[in-house]
């Protein structure tokens, strides 16, 4: 981890534009050069960021989805930055359409991609923790990506029952997002199925989308 001054950091963030923040300061800046620096801050005096900063398990992630196959941001540099009693990383953004744009195309065939890439992910171990279409990306090669990839457990064997069911749950919590995949959900599921039968049956899926939908 590269210490970063005063001085250093101000000269970065010069022209940033702010992606996000929050009651504690800046949490994502868009940098002039194209990239952006997303900033972490340790929320309690003792935990295990003092030893493992989330920036660090940031771009440790990143080279584990790249191992994977997965497409992701590019990581240039992790950051500790004492002036402001942050850490950082600085990273390219993936190239591509955010599932979540407004004028994104939804079509059979992609569902069913998708539905393929989210077993990919259970069946190798990765927990997604994130997974709501504002942190996939459709890339110009026409794969399926990651961004925001902080919060992602990877484990050594294939998800169990409880965790993909819980991860199903994470993007079920955002309605738009839960309209479009119960709007495809046969091709989805044909996707999640391809690569044989699966631990989470059909019905299974099909009872957690249709759990509430009329309240929504």
């Amino acid at each position: 981890m590269k210490r970063l001054s005063q001085d250093e950091y101000i000269i970065k963030r010069h022209k940033a534009e702010v992606v996000e923040a929050d009651y504690f300061g800046d949490k994502v800046l868009y940098l002039s050069d194209g990239t952006y620096l997303k900033l972490f801050r340790r929320k309690r005096l003792i935990s295990v960021s003092l030893f493992f900063p989330y920036s660090k398990k940031f771009a440790l992630n990143a080279l584990r989805l790249k191992k994977l196959g997965v497409p992701t941001v590019k990581v240039i540099n992790v950051y500790h930055i004492p002036s402001i009693s942050r850490t950082a990383v600085h990273y390219r953004p993936l190239e591509g359409c955010v599932f979540n744009t407004p004028s994104f195309n939804f079509t059979d065939a992609l569902m069913f991609k998708f539905g393929e890439f989210l077993r990919y992910l259970h069946d190798n171990g990765v927990y997604f923790r994130s997974l709501h279409f504002s942190n996939v990306v459709l890339t110009p090669n026409n794969s399926i990506g990651l961004i925001d990839i902080a919060d992602t457990r990877f484990l050594a064997w294939p998800l169990s029952l409880r965790l993909r069911i819980r991860n199903f749950k994470h993007i079920l919590r955002y309605i738009e997002d839960k309209k479009i995949l119960i709007s495809m959900l046969d091709s989805f599921e044909q996707g999640y199925q391809s690569r044989g039968k699966s631990i989470v049956s059909n019905q299974i899926l099909r009872d957690m989308c249709m759990k509430d939908f009329d309240k929504n």
